[in-house]
């Protein structure tokens, strides 16, 4: 049995930061594939601040909103239950420092509203929604040296000690059966378009888009730094099997 479970045979998807860079492609690949797990979508909703362009498909629903707003937040989850949550919204890392209110509100205030939704779906009788998490390396702080299942992590940014947090909160509501979590630590992904995120991995894809122009670019680190990335494809599929694992296989 795969990680998905359903209220009625169909499923109810939920994304937040739906209109970001991973979110409208997850909210695409998902709208192609009508199911997931098997189980086909019987409703895929999209939150963001806004949705420009959202894939068009009729268990498809945008709901734009502001997940700083816990009220709104709170009332746009008791609408339905959900079976799956893909939490992507956040503050990223140069956004979170110079903003702190809006980085806690958003990073640990509506990840805890999400949780408790899931907490009051379980209380109500329905059954305990998946929740994948998108984490980040950034627990890590300086990563020297390689990185496994022992590291710990040492967060040297406000975006990246929310996470952590997210982290434990996830585990902590899953332990107590609230939520099927599943935390994934996602690195900077390639190539982004060009915006304002506030992130501060921004320039890896300013160098990979102005190099494939045949533009010159200066890059921000010294020619013997490293850093993490990955595709955005390979973030997708990593969403995806992470939705998917059977709950059980999470206890090895």
């Amino acid at each position: 049995r795969s990680g998905v479970v359903t209220q009625d045979g169909g499923m109810h998807v939920l994304i937040t930061g739906a209109n970001g860079f991973i979110g409208r492609a997850l909210s695409r690949r998902l709208c192609r594939q009508a199911q997931l797990g098997g189980a086909p979508l019987t409703r895929l909703s999209l939150l963001d601040l806004t949705l420009d362009d959202p894939p068009v498909a009729p268990f498809v629903h945008p709901v734009a909103g502001d997940l700083a707003d816990a009220p709104w937040l709170r009332h746009t989850l008791a609408e339905l239950p959900v079976d799956l949550i893909f939490h992507l919204a956040s503050i990223p890392g140069g956004l979170a420092e110079q903003q702190y209110e809006l980085a806690r509100r958003v990073n640990l205030d509506a990840t805890l509203v999400l949780l408790e939704a899931g907490k009051s779906q379980v209380e109500a009788g329905g059954r305990a929604p998946v929740f994948v998490f998108a984490s980040t390396i950034a627990v890590f702080g300086a990563m020297i040296g390689p990185v496994d299942d022992d590291t710990p992590p040492r967060p040297l940014l406000t975006y990246g000690a929310q996470k952590l947090v997210g982290e434990i909160l996830v585990a902590d509501f899953s332990r107590r059966g609230w939520i099927d979590g599943r935390s994934l630590r996602i690195p900077g992904v390639l190539a982004r378009p060009p915006a304002r995120t506030g992130q501060l991995s921004a320039f890896m894809s300013d160098m990979v888009r102005e190099m494939a122009a045949g533009r010159a670019f200066t890059c921000p680190m010294s020619p013997a730094a490293t850093t993490w990335a990955s595709s955005l494809p390979c973030v997708l599929e990593n969403l995806l099997h992470a939705a998917t694992l059977p709950a059980a296989s999470l206890d090895a």
